[in-house]
């Protein structure tokens, strides 16, 4: 998979073990916070076409 926005191992970890034992969920990075936050407000048939748009982006280069 091809993932140019990913975030590095560093910008995961880093915010995961800060909140080691403070929090219950930890979410690293704005992209991944609004990903997050506004598909919890869409129905479960949104969510899934745009799922489907996201992972085929991942995969294009094999398609190809």
């Amino acid at each position: 998979m091809k993932m140019n926005k990913a975030l590095k191992p560093s910008e995961i970890g880093a915010p995961i073990l800060s909140a080691l034992g403070k929090q219950r969920n930890v979410i690293p990075g704005l992209l991944s916070k609004v990903l997050v936050y506004s598909l919890r407000i869409l129905p479960r048939s949104a969510k899934i076409k745009i799922m489907q748009t996201v992972m085929e982006g991942f995969t294009k280069h094999q398609r190809e």
